[in-house]
């Protein structure tokens, strides 16, 4: 049976060999269909338009010490102007209520100041009559440096409030 067995390896290597030589199937490609136009010159090129910005040459940059309320204004667009010179007027009745309460809260400061003064000196005598102990003595001295404290932060508040 071994001969058996050679000629059907024989004819199946022969088969495979023949099977390879075959042509080569090639894919037919597609053309597909395109739009084209022809260049051509036209008035388009005469009348561009572009975006942007227009700036001026010189700019001034502005600063102010408060914001508010333009009143009155003094100078027109492209005057020519001085250094200090006055550009616009603000309503100053912001300002004016603002530095009425700061005055206030100095005057409540400055009351609460002396009483805290006067209870420290109330307390200084019950001590030395032994009615309350040192303890309560550091207490209301601390409370009248508070209140100190709060007079001359109402101070800064009205002299901040005065210069604007």
């Amino acid at each position: 049976m071994a001969p058996h067995y050679h000629r059907l390896a024989l004819a199946s290597a022969l088969l495979l060999t023949l099977s390879a030589c075959q042509d080569e199937v090639k894919p037919v490609e597609e053309i597909r269909p395109v739009r084209y136009t022809t260049a051509s010159s036209s008035d388009a090129a005469a009348s561009q338009q572009f975006s942007g910005e227009v700036r001026a040459r010189q700019e001034s940059r502005l600063a102010f010490r408060v914001a508010g309320k333009v009143v009155e204004k003094r100078v027109n667009s492209g005057e020519r102007v001085r250094s200090g010179q006055v550009l616009a007027v603000l309503d100053a009745s912001d300002y004016q209520l603002d530095s009425q309460a700061k005055a206030a809260q100095l005057a409540a400061a400055q009351a609460n100041l002396l009483q805290q003064q006067a209870d420290l000196r109330r307390f200084r005598e019950l001590l030395t009559q032994n009615f309350i102990s040192a303890a309560q003595v550091d207490r209301q001295q601390a409370a009248v440096s508070s209140a100190r404290a709060s007079l001359q932060q109402a101070q800064a508040a009205l002299a901040a409030s005065r210069n604007q």
